[in-house]
């Protein structure tokens, strides 16, 4: 195969090309971050970085998964009916994440002086309300950037994302460079990024949108708020389910383990992510046009085909890659950080893969075409087999991370094995 069909396969239009761009960006800004923060952070304050990220995610359950629902409904609405539903669900979405901060406030307080003993009138106390801001203004960028893809403008979206991972790494350095450390740096670099990025998706949205003034009344909020909530109840499994996987798995380990154990394991699984984040740069803009493509088999199928091929190859290779390189990188670094043992590393990486490849593009694809329940509930039967398998690795065998990954591996083959049986099911029906 030539370059050019390489690139071809690669990116297929421009809105794969930002998104490519995007997470060509976000990888490289990932790297030099998690970099900047094994030498700046200790270990201690390391783990507390990511309890911040799990008790965040816990409270953001609450989101129920609207944005994936929202850029799935717009997306399927004409374009001369879609603007007053957008409007609608920005000011709802406004009230829903002010309740998500507050829970996150008194949650994230609770489990920092109950669990981690994190004095009261330390530092770290005081920027858990700064990190809640940051990831509030995220949710409302968020859905921004929902819509902007539903409109069909995946490409502005995932610009928009690409600036905000450059604003993130800059505020990052400058503060270094001016004397700021420990905690202080990355949440005020996250609360850089996110006002920017909800900034510019705000501009493009007055753009996208009629420029005249479109009167939302209470009865159509309501009317609105029914049809979303009705479709995200179903979301809100997928939502849980991931955040038992993510951020359950990372408190439970905080709250029975080590905090270098914390941080190793909350790294490790960072630097792996980083690899699995690229897979995004294909999912955000085929997600839109597989919902544009519901009713039409063919075209679904060939997007589907296309997205899994794409990740199946790039995937296995940047896991081999980040698994021999990323080890090597924290020695130069002389860091005080290390990753966890190559073992449970390689077991980690073929967990996550599993994951993404049998379970997430096939959750996303049916979810494309407006069917929830189902796949929802498989994804929420797995995360419970999940916390179940960290629980008895810990509790009852003494087994530890190793053993609650090894039962969590063996959950991700059946659970993969169901999803794949639902997504063959989804695109065999007749040719049309």
């Amino acid at each position: 195969m030539s370059w050019r069909g390489i690139a071809r396969f690669l990116i297929r239009d421009r809105h794969d090309a930002w998104s490519f761009l995007n997470v060509g960006g976000r990888f490289a800004f990932r790297l030099v971050t998690l970099s900047l923060l094994v030498r700046v952070l200790s270990p201690e304050e390391l783990a507390l970085w990511y309890v911040f990220i799990a008790a965040f995610g816990v409270s953001a359950i609450l989101e129920g998964g609207v944005k994936l629902v929202v850029t799935q409904q717009v997306a399927a609405r004409p374009r001369r009916v879609v603007a007053p539903f957008c409007l609608a669900v920005l000011r709802l979405y406004r009230r829903l994440v002010a309740v998500v901060c507050l829970v996150a406030l008194l949650f994230g307080d609770w489990w920092l002086t109950h669990k981690m003993g994190v004095p009261a009138d330390g530092t770290v106390r005081m920027l858990w309300p700064v990190f809640v801001l940051a990831n509030g203004i995220g949710l409302l960028s968020g859905i921004q950037g929902g819509i902007i893809s539903g409109l069909g403008e995946v490409a502005i979206s995932q610009r928009n994302e690409l600036i905000g991972q450059l604003m993130n790494g800059l505020a990052f350095i400058a503060l270094w460079g001016m004397g700021g450390g420990g905690l202080l740096l990355p949440v005020a670099a996250l609360l850089a990024a996110s006002m920017v990025v909800w900034c510019l998706n705000l501009h493009f949205l007055k753009e996208l949108l009629p420029k005249r003034k479109i009167n939302i009344e209470k009865k159509y909020l309501t009317i609105v708020a029914l049809k979303v909530v009705k479709n995200a109840s179903a979301m809100l499994l997928l939502l849980v389910s991931y955040q038992m996987l993510s951020s359950g798995f990372l408190l439970f380990i905080s709250a029975n383990d080590s905090k270098q154990m914390t941080a190793s394991f909350g790294l490790s699984v960072q630097i792996l992510n980083v690899v699995i984040s690229m897979g995004s740069g294909w999912l955000n803009p085929s997600f839109q046009r597989m919902a544009s493509a519901k009713g039409n088999i063919n075209r679904l199928r060939s997007e589907f085909s296309s997205l899994f091929k794409r990740s199946a190859i790039i995937l296995p290779i940047g896991m081999i890659v980040m698994l021999i390189f990323s080890a090597a990188a924290l020695k130069l670094l002389n860091t005080e950080m290390t990753l966890l043992p190559s073992e449970y590393l390689r077991v980690l990486a073929l967990l996550l893969i599993i994951e993404y490849l049998l379970g997430t593009l096939g959750i996303n694809m049916i979810n494309s075409q407006g069917k929830y329940i189902i796949p929802m509930a498989i994804s929420m039967m797995y995360s419970l087999f999940s916390l179940l398998g960290i629980y008895l690795s810990y509790i009852w065998f003494g087994w530890g991370v190793l053993g609650a990954i090894y039962l969590r591996l063996i959950g991700a083959l059946i659970y993969g094995a169901l999803v794949s049986i639902m997504v063959y099911q989804t695109l065999s029906v007749r040719r049309v």
